[in-house]
């Protein structure tokens, strides 16, 4: 009888090992969890302010980014340099190497010929034409 006392007894406090252990876990996960959200809350007081810079920073970049891309579509041209024709839209230069309809209907050549309202012409050296067919002032630059 006195083994079978010593062998509950053993059981029993193996079992109450076992739930201070338990406890102790959720004690350590409850004091990591509050240590977490204390540092998030410090922190998040803490900087803010260089938060609200940076949403800012964000912010002004996204609307220079919009400005630039505006001036880009406004530069988007056909002209003739260095003898050969060339085609400016959206930031892209490629030199003109197949007939280009532009919307109103103007039918431009790789040679520098043009066609508008039925009646050709031929752009000189430094001559362009937006992409609606209109001439653009000579030297005539847009800055970034």
């Amino acid at each position: 009888m006195a083994k079978a006392k010593t062998k509950k007894t053993t059981a029993v406090r193996a079992q109450k090992v076992q739930q201070k252990a338990h406890m102790i876990t959720w004690v350590v996960f409850l004091a990591l969890i509050i240590g977490l959200v204390g540092g998030f809350m410090i922190a998040k007081e803490k900087y803010m302010h260089k938060i609200g810079l940076i949403s800012v920073m964000f912010s002004q970049r996204d609307s220079e980014l919009n400005e630039m891309k505006y001036k880009m579509g406004k530069m988007n041209k056909v002209m003739v340099e260095q003898g050969e024709v060339w085609v400016i839209k959206d930031g892209t230069v490629m030199v003109l190497e197949e007939e280009l309809t532009l919307p109103n209907g103007t039918k431009i050549m790789p040679n520098g010929r043009y066609e508008k309202d039925g009646t050709v012409k031929v752009l000189e050296e430094g001559q362009a034409l937006d992409l609606e067919g209109n001439f653009v002032p000579q030297g005539e630059k847009v800055e970034f």
